[in-house]
Formats: C-alpha cells, structure tokens, sequence
C-alpha cells in the first residue's frame, strides 16, 4: 500500500480499526494456528492492552475464536475474503460518516438546505461504495 493510501485511511480509520485490519491480517498469515496476544504484540509492536480489547471485541462480533487456556489465543472464524474493511469499521467505529456538520457542539440548523452539505453526502457515498469493495484479503494482496 503506497503512504499516500495508507495517510488516507488513516484518516478515515479509527487507531482501533487499523489495529483490528493488522490483527487479522497477521492471524490470516499464521494458517489457521492459535495465535497468542504477546506473538501480535510483539511482532506488530502493539500495545497489549488495547490489542486484547480489540481482539475480544473482534471475537464477540464472530470474526475470531478465542481459544483459553496455557496454549490459547485468537484464531480466524470468517474467511478474510470474506471480510469486509467496512464491516471492521462498523465494528470499531459504527455508522460511517465523514459529513457531520457541527457549529458549536450543536447540528447546524442549515442541514438541509446547506450546498457543501449535499456535495459532501455524495462524496461520502462514493467513499463509502469504494470502502465497501476492500477485503481483509485484498489488503493483504496489495503488499
């Protein structure tokens, strides 16, 4: 993935999300093995914490299985091509947005006949359109 890809979803992603695309991807390439938090954390330089809350929010969603015990850890429930970024960052993040109109903590009371609004809704659902066609898989393919 070029950086010029990568700042732009990290714009759009949540610390979460990209934490949770890098979990999976690194789990999808362990083959179907149990994969233990410290191995993540460590080979992915993430920090532990964050990473179990991450995992078992992954886990609870039916992405991955949480295996216990002294040889537990994380595996992949739902195939990768299966797995869309835009059902990660529903996960993560809820709803997708990148219009909300806000002046002073309030709505503003121009949103419907505002003309940046409009122009902005219809970038939002192309963005969206395009997020929808990305696949765990096909990130990992891009490298």
């Amino acid at each position: 993935m070029t950086l010029i890809r990568y700042h732009l979803f990290m714009n759009i992603l949540s610390k979460e999300t990209d934490y949770a695309v890098q979990a999976l991807i690194y789990i999808h390439k362990r083959a179907g093995e149990v994969v233990s938090v410290p191995d993540i954390e460590k080979d992915l330089r993430l920090p532990r914490s964050f990473l179990r809350k991450i995992l078992q929010v992954l886990s609870k969603n039916y992405i991955l299985q949480s295996i216990k015990g002294n040889k537990g850890g994380f595996k992949l429930v739902k195939k990768t091509q299966d797995m869309k970024l835009t059902d990660i960052m529903k996960i993560f993040q809820g709803d997708f947005t990148i219009n909300e109109c806000i002046i002073k903590n309030k709505i503003c009371g121009n949103r419907k006949t505002c003309k940046i609004r409009k122009k902005l809704n219809l970038v939002e659902k192309n963005l969206f359109e395009e997020l929808k066609k990305i696949t765990i898989l096909s990130l990992m393919n891009d490298e």
